[in-house]
């Protein structure tokens, strides 16, 4: 696949296929990850794989899911939702807070990931709207934190991309038929040539 088309097909996932997703191709999205850009090369990052029928429940009870399309998209355990989770963490600094540029780290590591899921036929969903405190708890994690959550699997769901104008509205919506459209602006509406 070009890879013009490979981000063009990365949108959010929020269902899914209940099958399981073999553990090298899981390794593959870590490396994906893992080769991101990282400010200074510190690489703060560490990666916590969650494929454990019941652990993966129980960190699923603690996720919010598509704050526009929700409860029709809110997935359901064993059904509609994702088969793995993989835990974005860092270290805990002396002053309680996370490593520096760890956040910054994390969204050019999980867009790496999220693009290699697509080129290999996978799905995925960022998610940073879940209990951090229970989440942290349930991994066991005590000198680090969960700083985002990625939601994979096979996708059970084709959303479509569309572009828009500034000034249109931004939230994506389910149609008449529950599909997922998603809007994204124009490169002339957000680029500015000096």
């Amino acid at each position: 696949m070009e890879f013009s088309e490979i981000l063009k097909q990365r949108r959010s996932i929020r269902r899914f296929r209940q099958e399981e997703i073999p553990l090298e191709i899981l390794k593959d999205l870590v490396d994906a990850a893992a080769l991101a850009p990282s400010a200074a090369n510190a690489q703060p990052l560490r990666y916590v794989l969650i494929r454990e029928k019941e652990l993966l429940r129980a960190v699923l009870e603690q996720t919010a899911w598509g704050g526009h399309v929700k409860p029709r998209r809110n997935p359901e355990f064993g059904v509609t939702a994702p088969t793995a989770f993989l835990a974005v963490c860092t270290e805990i600094r002396e002053d309680g807070k996370p490593s520096v540029y760890a956040e910054v780290d994390a969204g050019a590591a999980i867009q790496s990931l999220l693009l290699r899921a697509v080129d290999l036929g996978l799905g995925g969903c960022w998610i940073g709207a879940f209990n951090r405190r229970e989440v942290n708890h349930l991994l066991g994690l005590k000198s680090r934190t969960v700083l985002y959550l990625v939601g994979l699997g096979y996708p059970a769901e084709a959303p479509v991309l569309y572009r828009i104008r500034s000034g249109e509205p931004t939230p994506y919506h389910l149609d008449a038929d529950d599909v997922i459209h998603v809007p994204k602006y124009t490169t002339d509406d957000i680029l500015t040539v000096l």
